[in-house]
């Protein structure tokens, strides 16, 4: 494990990089508050965000103690021996693979893959095969899931009442359903909290069917629900990394004061509170919040979507010639791990934690992934030589210069430019870890992320017990992927 992190030292950023007050820049926050807090220097913000933060918790826990429903008692009850679960955001990339891991699972009985509908007019299933031939997965469990009863697609809005779907088909969910994932969220890294409020009133509306659920089941004979929910260690964006490990529990001292910068992890974090007090009012009902980190391409292939800022930064730097060195360590996990945790604790026997920080418990140096791709970079110019490094200073030192007179066409071939607010202090704190001693360096997540503790889900789930560290194969699953959709033509 890594040890507890040192407060890093508030650095001079380089005058190349920032054209903001040296004083408004904290390099021992995160990447993402940082590019925050340097365009937000009204001293009144940060209390108005934290109570910003209250006020949406307090709004939206009004009833918790109490199920949101008129439907009567189930008639024939479901018989609760094997679990049945309500899936959102099974479209997506994370989701994709929760799907395929519960319709593989033969512990699951029925499966309701619940999504919006779809924009471009594409029918769920549709859309679940695109996703999954993505991924390389096998797409025939979508096909044999539906003809066997066990996968039915769902769609509707989460942000209205009863979920935007026939009230019959609520009735049956209410009655059969044993475990809520809640996978589906808006995903923005620049809007405040206010754009997320929908997101926080989905997932109220099924913290009131799971309620729903959790009452539904005569003489006690459905076990507790489960609502899980996949937040993200965004929550603890303002964590003051001196106080060591990042803990994984909901009933945190300072909560809202670590969940502010920017809306999205703010969004989450209100998302947790309500989860949280709905089990403690319930006793029939149990949950636990997912603080997910970075996801990287996982088992089979390796997927990884080129619009992510990893990508990005290597598209980018395939069309420069060269690499930034980055300084640190990363605790990515795969997809699939991600979600074959979320399973391993949806069917955990014992009573679960309300939050588990799911961030790979084994971090490998930043510098050694670098290290495989440039190898592999290298072997892909053909004879034009080593792929080699500059310093991180001097490659988005290049990087703003570029953006000065980019065109379109450079756009395209260099993504990054889209992101230069978010690259900018990428390399501040790139730049900051670079300037500690060694020992300190190895120890600290890349872009002074806060370092979260992982016993609890180590506990819970064997997968995460037994997890390898990030090696040169699943390095090469990326890049080969990234090169099958045409990253480095």
């Amino acid at each position: 494990m890594i040890d507890p992190t040192p407060p890093v030292q508030v650095l001079q950023p380089r005058d190349a990089l920032l054209d903001i007050p040296q004083a408004d820049v904290d390099l021992s926050l995160p990447v993402p508050v940082i590019v925050h807090h340097a365009f937000d220097r009204d001293p009144l913000a940060k209390p108005r965000r934290q109570t910003a933060i209250s006020t949406m918790i307090e709004k939206y826990s009004v009833g918790l103690s109490t199920p949101t429903t008129s439907l009567p008692p189930p008639s024939l009850p479901h018989s609760y021996d094997k679990p049945v679960i309500l899936l959102t955001g099974s479209t997506g990339s994370l989701g994709t693979q929760l799907l395929s891991a519960l319709l593989l699972d033969t512990r699951v009985y029925k499966i309701y893959a619940y999504n919006r509908p779809s924009i471009r007019g594409e029918s769920s299933e549709e859309r679940h095969v695109s996703m999954m031939v993505d991924k390389g997965l096998d797409m025939r469990l979508l096909e044999r899931g539906t003809e066997e009863g066990r996968l039915v697609f769902v769609e509707g809005d989460a942000g209205e009442v009863g979920l935007g779907i026939e009230e019959g088909l609520y009735k049956q969910i209410r009655e059969e359903c044993t475990h809520i994932i809640h996978n589906a969220w808006k995903l923005d890294l620049h809007s405040s909290l206010p754009a997320f409020e929908k997101s926080v009133k989905a997932t109220r509306n099924l913290i009131n069917l799971a309620l729903a659920c959790a009452s539904s089941a005569p003489n006690k004979q459905k076990p507790p629900t489960r609502f899980l929910f996949t937040s993200s260690i965004t929550i603890a964006q303002s964590y003051d990394g001196s106080l060591g490990l990042f803990p994984e529990e909901s009933c945190l001292p300072f909560g809202e004061r670590w969940a502010r910068g920017i809306g999205y992890g703010e969004a989450k974090f209100v998302a947790e509170q309500l989860i949280q007090k709905a089990s403690t009012l319930t006793p029939s009902l149990q949950t636990t919040s997912f603080r997910i980190g970075q996801i990287c391409g996982g088992k089979p292939n390796g997927a990884w979507a080129m619009n992510e800022w990893f990508p990005i930064l290597i598209k980018s730097a395939w069309r420069f010639g060269v690499l930034p060195e980055l300084f640190g360590v990363i605790s990515w996990l795969p997809d699939n791990i991600v979600a074959q945790t979320i399973i391993d604790a949806a069917f955990h026997p014992k009573p679960l934690p309300t939050a588990l920080n799911l961030v790979h418990p084994r971090p490998v140096g930043a510098g050694v992934v670098m290290g495989v791709i440039s190898n592999m970079l290298g072997e892909k110019r053909e004879g034009k030589g080593e792929f080699s490094f500059i310093s991180g200073d001097e490659f988005f030192a290049n990087l703003e210069e570029k953006a000065g007179d980019a065109t379109l066409d450079d756009i395209k071939a260099i993504p990054a430019l889209k992101l230069l607010p978010f690259f900018r202090f990428l390399a501040l704190g790139n730049a900051a870890l670079g300037e500690l001693p060694k020992e300190v360096r190895d120890s600290v997540e890349a872009g002074a992320q806060p370092n979260l503790a992982t016993e609890k889900a180590q506990e819970v789930s064997e997968t995460m017990r037994r997890l390898e560290m990030l090696g040169r194969e699943d390095v090469e699953r990326w890049v080969g992927w990234w090169g099958e959709r045409g990253m480095f033509e």
